[in-house]
């Protein structure tokens, strides 16, 4: 569960909505100033957490939910992918991942280059909304040094919070830029 502090909500748990990216939460209890929300179930997912009550609405921070087969405690890494922007990403521990949000409209093409690795290898995934890999197979893999990766481009099926994945093979850490 979630707790969301603030002011304005209704204090009837059914006249709050809240949705992380684009999966619906539901609101537990509820108060004038806090909600409790239990996290959807299901594929990883990410995006922004909308808070709609009969008083207005408003955007709060993004969320991560770890994909499949793996913990959040195996998280090492949360941020945002801008276009065209060089995006570090630095998993110092061995067996964490990285988790950054990409929010893309629909027909938008993507493409994600892997540079500075000192990660010995792993992989870059794309997750859709709802969790499927894009493209079909969604990964590509990159090695420190002899092959940076690439991944793309590709067109997105819909709008909507698109998760990449950066997954060192076993053993590995450091840090990698897309």
């Amino acid at each position: 569960t979630v707790t969301i502090s603030g002011s304005g909500f209704d204090p009837r748990a059914n006249g709050d909505d809240v949705a992380i990216g684009q999966e619906v939460a539901t609101v537990l209890s509820a108060t004038a100033n806090q909600l409790r929300v239990s996290i959807p179930t299901g594929p990883s997912f990410s995006g922004a957490i909308t808070v709609a009550t009969p008083g207005g609405s408003t955007l709060g921070p993004d969320v991560f939910v770890a994909p499949p087969g793996y913990t959040a405690a195996q998280v090492g890494f949360t941020g945002i992918l801008g276009s065209g922007q060089a995006t570090p990403v630095d998993l110092p521990q061995r067996g964490r991942i990285g988790l950054l949000a990409i929010d893309a409209a629909a027909n938008q093409r993507l493409s994600i280059a892997v540079a500075n690795s000192t990660i010995a290898s792993g992989f870059l995934t794309v997750l859709a909304p709802g969790g499927a890999g894009i493209p079909q197979d969604g990964a590509t893999q990159f090695i420190s040094g002899s092959t940076p990766g690439f991944l793309g481009p590709t067109t997105l099926p819909g709008r909507g919070t698109y998760t990449v994945v950066v997954s060192p093979s076993s053993g590995s850490s450091g840090n990698v830029t897309l």
